[in-house]
């Protein structure tokens, strides 16, 4: 389990747990998410993770991956304290007041 603000990754269950509500992850869901959650307030490029998800990089896979983002950045509006940045150059920030894991 890793702790983020308000919210909770199960990664045994891959569920998106915010107070006493939870979020059924996709696999690529949750792979997105937690290769975020790794590198929380580091910069990633869109390329790393879509590598890491899909292999390859090709228009199907950069496609999906702006649709999943959609979808994550969703999930985490419940707290605004947690923001998904998209930046110049195809990087992404996830930037947290609080993180800490719990094994």
């Amino acid at each position: 389990m890793v702790r983020f603000s308000e919210f909770t990754l199960d990664t045994k269950n891959k569920v998106l747990l915010h107070s006493d509500k939870q979020a059924k992850l996709s696999p690529k869901e949750f792979k997105i998410l937690s290769e975020l959650v790794d590198s929380f307030g580091v910069e990633i490029t869109e390329e790393y993770i879509i590598k890491k998800v899909w292999g390859s990089n090709n228009f199907y896979s950069r496609s999906a991956l702006k649709v999943y983002l959609a979808k994550i950045r969703f999930y985490l509006m419940k707290d605004e304290t947690v923001m998904l940045q998209s930046l110049p150059e195809k990087k992404l920030i996830l930037k947290v007041k609080n993180l800490h894991s719990t094994k």
